[in-house]
């Protein structure tokens, strides 16, 4: 029993090492959400061990998307601080994931992913 609760502790230690010095990043919900259209917030709280260069919002139509993976992302410049990304030219009656990010020279963190659903008509 004692190795589980080691084992448990070092993996916990790990995630976060993988998380030191990065940035913390905000979701906001959406609103305003039209046939091909919404409007989708986030917010860089801290800019972790070094600036922010980039920061803002990352959408597609399936979950869990990054800068690597999306349908599309708005960047939102340097520092800190809220911003909104207005998104048009979505497919209706689609689900849409989105989150926020920012990056700085360690690396990017991500916001919770909401999601929202295009209108139909």
């Amino acid at each position: 029993m004692a190795f589980g609760l080691l084992m448990l502790s070092s993996s916990c230690k790990k995630e976060e090492d993988e998380n030191k010095g990065l940035p913390t990043v905000v979701t906001g919900e959406n609103c305003e959400v039209h046939q091909v259209s919404t409007l989708i917030s986030g917010e860089c709280t801290d800019q972790g061990d070094s600036p922010v260069t980039q920061k803002g919002m990352v959408w597609d139509t399936q979950n869990e998307p990054t800068l690597e993976k999306n349908y599309s992302f708005s960047n939102h410049g340097a520092g800190t601080g809220s911003f909104k990304s207005s998104i048009t030219n979505l497919d209706r009656n689609t689900t849409y994931y989105f989150r926020a990010y920012a990056t700085n020279t360690q690396g990017t963190a991500y916001g919770e992913v909401h999601s929202f659903k295009t209108l139909a008509k």
